[in-house]
């Protein structure tokens, strides 16, 4: 599933999942993922790939039909990472990878970074490996993952994955981290 996130400009805790159809100079047209509406004086950020270069996009929609928009782009700014990262709040979400536990520390469409709880042994947690990474919300929703351990920190018992799959699976753990973090501030 090739999709994207765009944020309300002013809340970006107000986010939508959208597929681009089109960009043209300052037009970009989109389907809507989910059920929710955009609204026609709200300022969004679409972050955007073109060609392998990662935009920001600044703009409004001008037409809404159904789950196809219009945006109309007022500015755009090379992005340097593909998909933004979300701090996720401490010991709001367990992860399970092989023997090791920890939590997770932040979460983005393409991948994570995780604390473990004890020492990171070489021969069972390396650069490039890939393993199976289990998450358990505290909902007790449950899912496992196939990842790429792409960075590793010793002292700080800190790894970083790329979630080797971009499906289903991945956009519904990102969707209830993003409402289980909502959740936790409004309370």
């Amino acid at each position: 599933m090739n999709c994207y996130i765009a944020y309300e400009v002013n809340n970006p805790i107000n986010m939508i999942f959208y597929k681009p159809l089109s960009l043209d100079t300052n037009i970009l047209k989109i389907r809507l993922l989910d059920n929710i509406q955009l609204k026609l004086n709200q300022e969004y950020e679409f972050i955007f790939n073109l060609n392998g270069i990662n935009l920001a996009l600044i703009g409004k929609p001008i037409q809404v039909e159904g789950n196809n928009a219009t945006i109309l782009i007022r500015e755009s700014r090379i992005e340097l990472r593909r998909y933004p990262r979300i701090t996720v709040p401490e010991n709001l979400v367990k992860v399970q990878i092989d023997k090791f536990k920890g939590i997770l520390k932040d979460i983005s469409l393409g991948g994570c970074r995780i604390v473990l709880n004890g020492p990171i042994i070489s021969r069972l947690l390396n650069q490039g490996y890939e393993k199976i990474a289990k998450f358990i919300l505290p909902d007790d929703y449950q899912v496992e993952l196939p990842v790429q351990i792409v960075w590793i920190s010793k002292e700080k018992r800190q790894i970083s994955c790329a979630f080797k799959e971009r499906n289903g699976k991945v956009l519904e753990l990102y969707k209830r981290i993003i409402n289980l973090i909502i959740n936790s501030v409004e309370k």
